[in-house]
């Protein structure tokens, strides 16, 4: 899990604020969601891993911060539509080996989630009508809707058609959901016959509210997007060692 901030000057002082999650893949990418970095700039957006705590650093594992060197958007994300939101963030360096931070494993192409109970975390709000976001880490399981279930809610709850080709969903259950400021982050998955090892299978995107019964959030799908992420990484030179399961 990674806290993603932005660099801000106030007077004299440098100071971050939070936007949103990520993950990592290697130890110099991050994956994330494009609609939190699509208008900023590269310069002044910092990644933190090993964070746990926000307000407080007496903390037994520390967090590292690296800037961020470059941004790369899918070519086929717009704002104005619900699709391909996905980015990778190239680093300025590598993050240091710790006990509480590793690279998420890609999934395999042909794996189905459906119903699968899965993993999503971050400091996203509390609630979407407050103001108040979550200072400690949250960390909360959701079920996976299958496709053609998830396609059916969002066409009657928004009352049109959605572009849903690059989508998951997951939740819908009362009270348990990301919410705002959790975009970006990862949703994943055990991975079978393997204790403690996890797959990504979905990045926070977008939802409609947040904690409502059956309303589930839009992830963005990682497995029908895994040919651009490998073409990417290939391309970067960077290990696939890293992200295999």
């Amino acid at each position: 899990m990674v806290d993603l901030m932005v660099r801000e000057s106030n007077l004299e002082l440098r100071i971050t604020r939070h936007i949103g999650g990520g993950s990592l893949l290697a130890p110099n990418i991050v994956l994330t969601a494009a609609h939190k970095v699509i208008n900023q700039s590269a310069e002044l957006l910092l990644a933190r891993a090993g964070e746990w705590n926000q307000l407080n650093e007496a903390e037994e594992l520390h967090y590292q911060d690296l800037p961020v060197k470059s941004i790369i958007l899918h070519g086929q994300f717009s704002s104005e539509t619900t699709g391909y939101n996905i980015a990778l963030l190239v680093l300025s360096s590598n993050f240091a080996p710790l006990p509480h931070l590793a690279p998420i494993c890609l999934p395999s192409p042909s794996e189905v989630f459906d119903h699968a109970r899965c993993i999503v975390t971050g400091w996203g709000k509390v609630t979407f009508q407050g103001n108040d976001y979550q200072h400690v880490m949250k960390l909360i399981t959701v079920p996976v809707l299958p496709h053609a279930d998830c396609v059916q809610k969002f066409d009657r709850i928004t009352g049109r058609n959605l572009d849903t080709t690059t989508l998951i969903c997951a939740g819908g259950e009362p009270g348990v959901d990301s919410c705002t400021g959790d975009g970006g982050g990862p949703l994943i998955c055990p991975i079978k016959d393997t204790p403690n090892r996890y797959q990504q299978v979905g990045i926070v995107s977008w939802g409609i509210g947040c904690g409502k019964s059956n309303v589930p959030a839009a992830y963005t799908n990682v497995q029908i997007l895994l040919p651009w992420i490998r073409q990417q990484l290939r391309r970067l030179r960077i290990d696939e060692n890293y992200y295999t399961a």
